[in-house]
């Protein structure tokens, strides 16, 4: 079997000799955290040098952790994906998830495709009762609750989609007529001293 981290190590550090040997690169290499110090040192290092730091795994690389953190971030965005995807199901509007995931035209485009959701003219959302925002609350903190119990902070976005599903209400209108209302109870839930939504 090939030692893949030790190769790893030479293509990384062979990159940045090249980089360091044409001045045109210099910025790239400062970018990358190099001083003009550092940046001299690797001009001058000779192919002895080279192997020598290598060898000493200068850059502390190893594949399984590349890989694994890799992994890690293509299921945390496949989920994320599914989440909006159930949110546009349900009603939520480019601006929500723009305000809510930094989320660009073309993501909202790619993922509302599919989504399967038409192409539909969108009016303000309606106003929410005094009583549906005070059921909105219950819920928001039962469900908080739950999750706190299972030892897991939810994302806003799970917790809305939640919220909709509960009461059959459009997630726009729970985003607008609740969220945005309450913007501290759910930015301010992990110090626990959150009152109004009843978050002890």
């Amino acid at each position: 079997m090939q030692d893949y981290d030790y190769h790893i190590q030479a293509f990384i550090l062979q990159q940045y000799c090249a980089a360091a040997a044409n001045t045109r690169h210099h910025r790239w290499l400062q970018r990358k955290g190099f001083s003009v110090g550092m940046i001299a040192q690797l001009r001058r290092l000779t192919l002895d040098a080279q192997q020598i730091l290598i060898r000493s795994s200068p850059f502390d690389v190893r594949l399984s952790d590349i890989l694994k953190t890799q992994l890690g971030r293509l299921a945390a965005r496949d989920e994320m994906d599914a989440l909006v995807i159930t949110a546009l199901r349900l009603g939520a509007s480019r601006r929500m998830l723009h305000e809510l995931l930094g989320l660009s035209e073309a993501e909202y485009n790619r993922l509302k495709t599919m989504a399967g959701v038409p192409k539909a003219e969108r009016n303000r959302p309606q106003s929410l009762s005094l009583d549906m925002q005070d059921m909105l609350a219950t819920i928001h903190n039962n469900l908080f609750n739950c999750y706190r119990r299972q030892g897991s902070e939810p994302h806003p976005l799970q917790l809305l989609i939640r919220m909709a599903e509960a009461t059959n209400l459009e997630l726009n209108r729970v985003y607008d007529g609740y969220y945005c209302k309450n913007y501290a109870v759910f930015s301010g839930e992990k110090d626990g001293d959150s009152k109004e939504a009843g978050v002890e």
